[in-house]
């Protein structure tokens, strides 16, 4: 029985070898092959490029393609292949400059290939929109040493960069560049440029270069036109300069051949001085003060001298008419007109002269206010020396009004006889000193072009009238708190300091916050003692019954060498 079961199954072992069919050997596909038309590629920043590549050997077999690229932080790559080995690459470059590698891999995993290749990536502004500068608002023009002109560009074409912010060193220029900005979001930027004074009637090129975080950079520039500083016609002894702008007026006396400052009340308010023919130019910075110019001969000595005073304040357009007579709204010299405000007390004059005392930089009811002024190097002069004035002439000195030009920076200590400055003049030549008697501005007025120190004038019944009569009316009202008086017509309020004095004897300040003193061009009276007086304006704040008078002689005898605060009227 075990026999013929072991038969069996020997049987059909035979007849089951004999019925199968011998193997077929396995097809021999080609090798996989990627091809690429390049090694290297470009790609724009920011942007997608698709990349065509072909796969040789796919032989209709199930292929799986595969793109890494090296830096998948910055890159995104991707890859599409179709049964025909027709294949794709995208590629996404970052928004910055970049390099990288991406590896292609296609694999048959039933047939046991593969193939890979590697190509390099380059992101670059290839194919971007050009960086451009455009200057908006051309064309341009600039008065030497004059305020500067703002200069707009625009940039276009930035697209998804960052334009570096532009900066002083971006500006090619043979001005000076004060300032330049940019405003990332409008992609708009201005440029502000200003020039000496000695640079005229010249064209300027100024150059603006920009960059991108593309690496690209774009240059354009732009003509500036500067003209001459204006002349102003005619010879005076103080000119209105707006901050940051220059002044040209004739030189006067033809001897001046050069210039120097006498003293500033801003420690920097006086850029550039220059003598040009029968002209001086003056080169102011953007604060707001005053000077004295000296102008002066070969052998050093001073024949002329200015004021520059330094000031945005316009008096054609804010100016008040009292009695029909039209004042400026603040003193002569003043760097503010705010109640309260020491800057308001401007400068101080002995009567008949022209030149200016420094303004009071302090306010006291006793002793002497403080009257800060510079040299031009900005060092601090100091002002009081041996209880005097920085600089005096003493009495026994004889003083012309012509010779007192030579001294313009000094204070004349007065005559004791004639309680004046000046020596050898007759009283009647004196009594024009400031045109008070022909009622015309005088060679000597210290007021600038189109104003001129009030004068005391006559009605029709022949009486005098002082200008500052008004102060005397209910319009008038002392402010004891911010030390002045206020008068108040029309909706309109204008402010009168009180701006003390100089002493006759010293040239020091004092009654500064206590009095108001306010000069007219007009002679008064010579007193029993033979002293002579001279109209002026007078408030106090600080007695017990505050008082006003137009009169020299209700409060005190006002003599010709004290100085004292003028207020500007019309022509």
């Amino acid at each position: 029985m075990k026999k013929s079961f072991a038969l069996l199954l020997a049987v059909l072992a035979l007849s089951s070898a004999a019925c199968s069919k011998p193997e077929e050997p396995k097809e021999q596909l080609p090798d996989l092959a990627i091809k690429f038309s390049e090694k290297a590629y470009v790609v724009t920043l920011g942007r997608t490029s698709t990349i065509d590549f072909t796969v040789e050997g796919i032989g209709g077999a199930d292929v799986v393609v595969n793109a890494t690229a090296k830096k998948p932080a910055e890159w995104t790559v991707s890859a599409a292949l179709d049964k025909d080995g027709k294949g794709t690459l995208s590629v996404t470059a970052p928004e910055k400059l970049a390099l990288t590698t991406v590896d292609i891999e296609v694999v048959d995993e039933k047939n046991t290939r593969r193939a890979s290749t590697t190509i390099s990536m380059t992101a670059n502004a290839q194919g971007l929109d050009p960086l451009e500068i455009a200057f908006t608002g051309t064309p341009y023009a600039l008065k030497a040493g004059g305020s500067p002109p703002e200069i707009g560009y625009s940039v276009t074409g930035i697209g998804k960069a960052v334009l570096s912010k532009p900066t002083k060193n971006d500006v090619t220029t043979t001005l000076t560049v004060d300032n330049i900005t940019y405003d990332e979001t409008t992609a708009t930027g201005k440029i502000t440029v200003s020039c000496a004074s000695t640079f005229s009637g010249e064209t300027a090129t100024v150059k603006l270069t920009v960059g991108d975080s593309y690496a690209r950079t774009v240059e354009k520039s732009v003509d500036v036109t500067v003209e001459p500083a204006p002349v102003v016609e005619g010879a005076y002894n103080c000119y209105m300069v707006v901050p940051g702008n220059s002044v040209t007026f004739p030189k006067k006396a033809t001897e001046v051949t050069k210039v120097e400052l006498a003293w500033q009340d801003a420690p920097t308010l006086i850029k550039s001085m220059k003598v040009d023919g029968d002209n001086v130019t003056i080169e102011t910075a953007q604060v707001e003060g005053n000077a004295l110019i000296l102008g002066k001969d070969n052998s050093d000595a001073t024949k002329w001298s200015w004021h520059i005073w330094v000031t945005a304040y316009d008096p054609s357009k804010d100016n008040i008419t009292i009695g029909g007579v039209t004042f400026m709204t603040r003193n002569l010299g003043a760097v503010s007109d705010t109640p309260g405000d020491v800057g308001c007390c401007g400068m101080t004059y002995q009567w008949g002269r022209k030149d200016p005392l420094p303004r009071m930089t302090s306010i006291v009811s006793t002793g002497n206010a403080a009257d800060v002024i510079y040299d031009a190097s900005g060092a601090e002069i100091t002002t009081k020396k041996n209880s005097k004035y920085y600089k005096t002439k003493g009495t026994a000195e004889t003083i012309s009004i012509e010779t007192s030009y030579a001294y313009p920076e000094y204070f004349i200590e007065r005559y004791a006889s004639t309680g004046a400055w000046w020596r050898v003049e007759t009283l009647e030549t004196a009594k024009n000193f400031w045109g008070g008697e022909d009622l015309k501005k005088s060679v000597n007025d210290p007021c600038p072009k189109g104003w001129k120190v009030p004068a005391v004038t006559k009605n029709g019944n022949g009486d005098s009238v002082n200008p500052y009569a008004f102060i005397l009316t209910d319009k008038a009202v002392i402010d004891t708190e911010n030390h002045g008086l206020t008068y108040s017509d029309g909706g309109k309020t204008v402010w009168f300091p009180c701006t003390g004095e100089r002493y006759r004897t010293s040239g020091l300040t004092g009654r500064n916050g206590f009095e108001g003193n306010y000069w007219t061009a007009t002679y008064n009276s010579t007193t029993g003692e033979g002293i002579n007086t001279f109209w002026y304006a007078q408030f106090t704040t600080n007695e017990a019954t505050p008082n006003k008078s137009i009169e020299y002689g209700a409060i005190r005898i006002v003599q010709g060498g004290t100085a004292i605060a003028v207020r500007c009227v019309k022509e």
